[in-house]
Order: structure tokens, then C-alpha cells, then sequence
């Protein structure tokens, strides 16, 4: 209770609506409990603490702090790395853990260190709820990441083309769009309009358009030499930028949904050079400004970031 207090904490306090100190205090009191807890044997058994360090993960990553908690793996018995958790919290815990670890791997390209088993996802595509089809492209996702970032991986590439072309063919109906409209550059709209009609189904396609992205960077075929080389990169480039364009249209089209919009804030940064349109540019910007209003989650970093890319701010 302490966790998830100190992480509403400094959520409200983002929104001015409570002090700062009194944030920071809630945060210090849970860490030092959570601290002295690890020294305690039993500990390795209580949900609950598992739940504490996941959730001031969070918190210090939305602080930009790496400071205590990136360890929390920690908290996890070795022995639970070999199967399925036996508890439904503590598999909300470990997939909590996993968005976490995908977000921190893609931005800073490096190796995940979570197990897939401990998600206890279906990866077939058998019939299953939306939010298991949602979680089987989230998983994929995690495959292209562990791919890019691993050169042992380079077999495995078409195999990860081969799966992500087969869940877009065999997904449900229910992740195709209730409403659909391409952008208007007349009309001042430069983001497509995608709304879907569950939450489930926003996650499901943001990391189907994450997957394409990974993939098309990372493509082994792509010539690195000669008059081809030209070629691919404009066509890895249309690809990015249109991905990029259909996640940013689904989280603004679906603003409700926070990780909708983190999500598209994360790609915009790591995918700003890739946009040189001044139109285009502004829209991704409010993108991010749109982020920390409605969630408040920080993005003047990476709002700095893309304006020194686009207009040379410092």
C-alpha cells in the first residue's frame, strides 16, 4: 500500500496537486522498508513485496532514477524462472515487470533479462480473449527486441516476419478499427484517426506496429554497399515513419489510455530524425506535450530532444 501511495504521490504532484516533499518522503519511507525486508528469508514468498518493487520500479523510472530498484529481479525466487507463476497477482506483477523491461530495452537497445515463461502467455493461435491476442504480439514484440539487439539471434529473423504476418492474418475481427480515417493535410489532420473499441485491442496493434518497426531496422537483407543501399533505406524509412504515424494516430485517438500515448512518445524520440516534414513535425510534437497533460508523464526531455533534432534547439 505504501508503494502504490508514494507512485499516486508523485503522480499527483506532477498535476500540482500535492507537495513534492511529502511525495519524496512516501517514496523514501516504502524503500527503506522494502529495503529491510529483503534481508528477511521469508520474503522471497510475499507477493506483496514482489508488487512494492515493481511498483517503485515505475516510479524511478518515471524519476529518470536508476538509483535502487532496477534490480528487482531480486525479489524473484530462481525457482520461479522455470515455470508459470502459480498466483494470478504475481503474474500481473511479472507482466508489469515485462512492459517495463520492453520500454527500457528499446530505448536504450539493450538485452532483456526477464524470461518469457514467467508471462505464461499462449503463443499459438488458438482460440483465446482478445487480451491473450493482445499479449501474444506483446510477447512477439519482446522476440524482435531480444532479436536486435542479440547478434546470435540473425537466424531468426524470418521466422519473427513469418509469426508477426500470422497473427495479423489469424487475429480476431475485434482488432480491426471501429473507425478509420487517413490523414488531411488540407484539412490540417496529420494523423490518422484509429479508434478501437477495447484497451486491449489499442496494446494489441501499437506493439503489431512496434514489431514492423523493429523488423524493418534490423533487416539482414537490406544492402549496406553499392545502388541499392539508397533504395532500401528510403524504403526502411517510409516504413518507420508510417508506423510511427499509425501508432501516434491510435494513442491520440484513443487518449485515455496512458501507455497508448507512452508508447507513441517513446517511438516519436526514437524515431524523430526520420521525419523532416514541418507539418508532420508539430503534430509529433503535440503528441508528446499531450502525454504529460493528460498523464503526466515526463516528456520535456524528450520534447528537447526532438526540437534539437528538428529545429536546432538547444
Amino acid at each position: 500500500m505504501k508503494a502504490v501511495c508514494a507512485l499516486s504521490a508523485w503522480h499527483l504532484c506532477r498535476q500540482g496537486k500535492f507537495d513534492e516533499g511529502q511525495s519524496n518522503a512516501l517514496y523514501q519511507q516504502c524503500l527503506t522498508d522494502l529495503i529491510a525486508l529483503t534481508a528477511d528469508p521469508r520474503v522471497d514468498a510475499d507477493d506483496s513485496v514482489l508488487a512494492a518493487a515493481v511498483l517503485l520500479h515505475v516510479l524511478e523510472e518515471l524519476q529518470e532514477s536508476r538509483g535502487h530498484i532496477t534490480g528487482f529481479r531480486g525479489f524473484i525466487r530462481p525457482e520461479d524462472l522455470e515455470h508459470a507463476p502459480t498466483s494470478s497477482f504475481r503474474l500481473a506483477a511479472y507482466r508489469a515487470m515485462l512492459r517495463s523491461e520492453l520500454h527500457v530495452s528499446f530505448v536504450n537497445q539493450q538485452p532483456l533479462t526477464l524470461p518469457a515463461e514467467v508471462c505464461n502467455v499462449d503463443r499459438t493461435f488458438d482460440p483465446a480473449p482478445d487480451e491473450i491476442w493482445a499479449w501474444r504480439i506483446i510477447m512477439h514484440y519482446r522476440d524482435c527486441l531480444a532479436y536486435s539487439v542479440d547478434p546470435t539471434l540473425g537466424d531468426k529473423y524470418f521466422q519473427l516476419c513469418q509469426y508477426l504476418d500470422a497473427w495479423a492474418e489469424a487475429r480476431p475481427g475485434s482488432f480491426l478499427p471501429i473507425l478509420e480515417e487517413s490523414p488531411s493535410i488540407d484539412g490540417g489532420m496529420h494523423l490518422p484517426e484509429i479508434w478501437y473499441m477495447n484497451d486491449c485491442h489499442v496494446i494489441g496493434m501499437i506493439h503489431f506496429y512496434l514489431c514492423r518497426i523493429v523488423l524493418a531496422v534490423n533487416n539482414p537483407r537490406s544492402p549496406t554497399i553499392g545502388l541499392r543501399r539508397r533504395s532500401a533505406i528510403e524504403k526502411t524509412d517510409t516504413e518507420v515513419r508510417d508506423c510511427v504515424l499509425r501508432i501516434c494516430g491510435i494513442a491520440t485517438s484513443n487518449e485515455s489510455l496512458p501507455s497508448g500515448l507512452i508508447a507513441a512518445s517513446m517511438i516519436i524520440t526514437m524515431c524523430a530524425e526520420r521525419f523532416t516534414d514541418l507539418a508532420t513535425q508539430s503534430a509529433l510534437e503535440h503528441v508528446l506535450v499531450l502525454t504529460r497533460e493528460l498523464h503526466a508523464w515526463p516528456t520535456e526531455a524528450a520534447q528537447s530532444y526532438v526540437r534539437c533534432v528538428w529545429y536546432g534547439q538547444h
